[in-house]
């Protein structure tokens, strides 16, 4: 017991973190993680069925404006047109550290300590940079539609009408106003800070966000400086879809030494399915 005791002082005094190690992951907030109890291991794949929007057809001018001889004839049928798309569990992340004894082990990674904190945000990341990796990969599919580029260099004095370029975009397409969020890099961030366009907030809950910066053109806007580059990232709440599972965790005798070996694994995946791509736009800076 004293051993342990010996450890868990080393280890306490040790075991400091960098501010700048403890990313923002608002990405990971506000993704749509239905699926994760389905997928599972690495290379798992669910199968969605989507349905086109239903379009009404005007056949008001037919029959010379007859409308109740109109309303007799039969009515033209359309193809319902159901597309099918998958999410698959593609990628994977392993971790591995050395100790010298399994009381060390078990002192560093004991629940609640420090090292058990630093894990969790260690799969919190690569989720979370999966996710951005994801969207990008959707916008770069769908550069026409999903893409905005800044009409001109980002500065304090245009922040607000490029914003407001966003809320256009997803306005035109119906989106709902609730669940409307703005993820920006810390430079987009400082400008809009500067430009003080965002209205002050009265919700201590969602002020108490990591990353929160306020609302604007109804958007609740969240810093994150995991985005590469000077980017703004508007995503309607749950249009992402994302599945991360733990799969393996174990302790092993290092070959031919005293030392012992902690290892793990993460597999992860996700998907902007289609009928989400007008929920999703990336503004680039000019």
């Amino acid at each position: 017991m004293a051993n342990v005791d010996t450890i868990s002082q080393i280890f306490e005094k040790n075991l400091n973190r960098l501010i700048s190690q403890k990313p923002k992951m608002p990405f990971t907030r506000f993704a749509n993680f239905k699926y994760e109890g389905a997928l599972r291991n690495s290379g798992d794949e669910v199968i969605v069925s989507i349905s086109p929007k239903i379009q009404m057809t005007d056949d008001s001018a037919k029959n010379g404006g007859d409308l109740r001889k109109t309303s007799l004839e039969t009515i033209a049928i359309s193809g319902r047109g159901v597309k099918k798309t998958s999410l698959k569990v593609d990628k994977l992340h392993n971790y591995g550290e050395e100790y010298s004894s399994l009381e060390e082990i078990q002192t560093t990674y004991n629940i609640g300590s420090e090292r058990m904190k630093d894990l969790k945000v260690a799969i919190d990341e690569v989720v979370e940079k999966g996710l951005i990796k994801v969207i990008d990969a959707m916008v770069l599919a769908n550069k026409a539609t999903n893409e905005l580029t800044a009409t001109a260099k980002l500065t304090v004095d245009n922040i607000s009408t490029e914003v407001m370029r966003l809320r256009t975009a997803m306005s035109k397409k119906e989106i709902p106003m609730s669940g409307r969020k703005l993820i920006v890099s810390p430079d987009i961030s400082a400008l809009i800070a500067m430009a003080k366009i965002l209205n002050g907030t009265d919700d201590a809950s969602q002020a108490a966000i990591d990353g929160w910066l306020g609302k604007f053109a109804g958007f609740e806007i969240y810093e994150s400086n995991l985005i590469e580059g000077n980017k703004l990232y508007a995503i309607h709440e749950g249009a992402v879809n994302y599945v991360r599972q733990a799969i393996n965790a174990e302790i092993q005798k290092k070959n031919g030494s005293f030392a012992y070996l902690i290892l793990g694994q993460v597999v992860h995946g996700g998907k902007v399915f289609d009928h989400n791509i007008e929920r999703v736009y990336v503004m680039k800076d000019a």
